[in-house]
C-alpha cells in the first residue's frame, strides 16, 4: 500500500544520510508502527531493557519527514523517592531543513510532587527567539 511504502521513504542529503536526524541515528525498520514511523535512535547507546534507566531520544522516520521526537524514559525514572534528572546538550541534526528541532533537553522528576518536567530548546515555528 502507498502507507506501507511511506515507511521506507526517508529525507535524505546528497550524501544519501538519514537527514534531520542525529548522525549517529540508525533506523529499525522492525519498529514501524502502522499510522506513526519507523523508529531511529542511537543504537550504540542501547542497552538491556532491565539495565535502561536514562532517557533515550528517539526519532520516528516517515514519508520523508520526522513524524515525532521522543525522549524516551522507563517507568523506573519518573518513580520510586528519589529525585532524578537528565539533560541532553548540543545535539545536531544532519543536514538539517527542519529550523524548529530542538537542539537540548531535560528530564527531572520530583518525588515529592510526583511531578515530571520535560524542558526543550529550539527555534519555535514563527519566533524570533529562542524558547524554552
Amino acid at each position: 500500500t502507498p502507507e506501507g511504502r511511506a515507511f521506507f521513504v526517508w529525507g535524505k542529503d546528497t550524501n544519501d544520510a538519514v537527514a534531520n536526524v542525529p548522525d549517529t541515528f540508525t533506523a529499525a525498520t522492525d519498529t514501524a508502527v502502522p499510522g506513526e514511523a519507523v523508529h531511529s535512535w542511537n543504537h550504540n547507546l542501547s542497552v538491556p531493557v532491565a539495565e535502561w534507566f536514562y532517557p533515550q531520544l528517539i526519532m520516528g522516520l516517515y514519508d520523508g519527514g520526522i513524524r515525532f521526537w521522543e525522549p524516551m524514559f522507563p517507568y523506573e525514572f519518573v518513580s520510586g523517592n528519589a529525585p532524578n534528572s537528565y539533560v541532553r546538550t548540543d545535539i545536531e541534526y544532519v543536514s538539517q531543513t527542519i529550523q524548529e528541532l530542538p537542539s537540548e533537553y531535560s528530564l527531572s522528576y520530583d518525588p515529592s510532587d510526583g511531578f515530571t518536567t520535560l524542558m526543550m530548546k529550539g527555534h519555535a515555528k514563527g519566533c524570533e527567539v529562542e524558547n524554552e
